[in-house]
């Protein structure tokens, strides 16, 4: 079975940031439809719930991904026997079938990654902790 290719979720977050920015430009400079400041600070909103959305998705792809290409440390953390070669699908169904995972801030995400993922394997781990404060910001 194929691995998971970290990559594809980075590619799908940047083109959403980069459709919501060019949208969010239209919006601010449209005289016509969207007049009011109010108006567009109810747009911006919107939109950056939609972001919001965007980054839980891409935060879950990367721990289901990064599981997927090495889930030794999750299956000691879990005490359960993994199949070899799982499926995203199983990955997926070890990582969040047990309810929905909540992250408040980055060292959250951090400190769990830690608990699953080997260090070698943990992309969450190459984020320097002076932009911690950067990505909370966003998410809290």
């Amino acid at each position: 079975m194929r691995k998971a290719d970290l990559e594809v979720n980075h590619r799908e977050l940047d083109a959403a940031i980069g459709r919501y920015r060019g949208f969010m430009e239209k919006a601010i400079s449209a005289q016509r439809v969207i007049r009011t400041r109010q108006e567009k600070c109810d747009l911006a909103e919107s939109v950056l719930l939609r972001l919001l959305a965007n980054w839980e998705r891409f935060i879950d792809e990367q721990l289901v991904d990064c599981v997927n290409i090495d889930h030794s440390q999750l299956s000691e953390y879990l005490g359960v026997s993994i199949p070899a070669h799982p499926s995203k699908n199983i990955c997926e169904a070890i990582l969040f079938g047990g309810g929905y995972r909540d992250f408040p801030s980055y060292g959250a995400l951090k400190g769990f990654s830690k608990k699953i993922l080997p260090e070698a394997s943990n992309p969450f781990l190459n984020v320097h902790s002076s932009r911690e404060p950067l990505i909370n910001r966003g998410t809290t």
